[in-house]
């Protein structure tokens, strides 16, 4: 099964200017996460029930730094227009965490729909719906980015071939 493949991003900029932007969106987001954490975990220190709140804001900040080594990663190679392998981790962690925050949202929305009534639960399932779409096109966007960077390193692999090959430097 192929999946589609983009030639550029909205706009009309090109992959590797959305990719940029992409990724500093998204280490923008995953900074704001690890922050989040660290002071849930200080304000965990003076609760009763602090160990779980403790648990839980370690694994968000676990989860938070292993976003921004990722998207850090990403931006490297934008930047630097090669070495398409930096941008695997990214690829893959996001898949990992589209899929389990769609199993997620489902499982929270039911719960929220139960609780707080249908209209309720449609507005949290209409929000869980557009996040998901904007997550979904930034992973195509940069999975399309990745097959650019992989293409465009085989044409000059090639390239460099046939040079060494004409000069006879092989």
């Amino acid at each position: 099964m192929a999946l589609c493949k983009l030639t550029q991003c909205c706009c009309g900029c090109s992959l590797q200017t959305g990719t940029k932007v992409i990724g500093v969106w998204f280490l923008l987001g995953a900074t704001g996460r690890l922050v989040q954490a660290f002071s849930q975990m200080l304000a965990s220190f003076d609760r009763e029930d602090g160990d779980s709140m403790l648990l839980d804001s370690i694994s968000w900040m676990i989860g938070s730094v292993a976003a921004i080594a990722a998207t850090v990663s990403v931006l490297v190679a934008a930047w630097n227009n090669r070495h398409p392998v930096l941008i695997v981790p990214w690829l893959v962690l996001k898949s990992v965490s589209l899929t389990v925050g769609i199993a997620f949202v489902s499982y929270k929305g039911v719960s929220f729909t139960r609780a707080n009534g249908s209209s309720s639960g449609i507005c949290y399932f209409a929000v869980a719906l557009v996040a998901t779409a904007i997550v979904s096109y930034s992973w195509l966007v940069i999975y399309s980015y990745y097959h650019e960077l992989v293409a465009t390193g085989k044409k000059l692999a090639k390239c460099d071939q046939e040079k060494a090959m004409k000069f006879g430097s092989c």
